[in-house]
């Protein structure tokens, strides 16, 4: 696999997540009967162990870390610090976000995720 095809598998990955994390969020406040906040609650908090797992073994984002390694490969000095969304927010679309936002916004999904299958509950 090369670091373009990682940057862009990351990038569906972060919006898919993203789409579902609010999606399922609206559903469940709008809809709680067919969809009840104990599998919000039950798979965004599965969801948010395996992420800081999978941060602490890979000592950061996986997919991160594993597009950096294969981009210094390609091209040595071609890795980015900080975050993919940090990075390519600015390199895409000219937006200049502060180091570690992309941190916070994961996090935030995931207790507003949570939060709601719980209020909903």
């Amino acid at each position: 696999m090369k670091a373009r095809q990682v940057t862009i598998l990351h990038a569906l990955l972060f919006g898919g997540f993203t789409l579902a994390s609010l999606g399922s969020t609206l559903v469940a406040l709008f809809f709680p009967e067919p969809f009840p906040g104990r599998y919000l609650v039950f798979s965004m908090g599965m969801l948010f162990v395996l992420v800081l797992v999978s941060w602490r073994v890979a000592g950061g984002c996986p997919l991160t870390t594993y597009e950096n390694t294969l981009r210094e490969k390609e091209r040595l000095g071609s890795g980015y610090s900080g975050g993919f969304l940090d990075h390519y927010a600015f390199q895409w679309f000219g937006i200049t976000i502060p180091r570690g936002w992309s941190t916070v916004a994961l996090v935030l999904l995931f207790v507003l995720s949570i939060t709601v299958g719980t209020v909903s509950y």
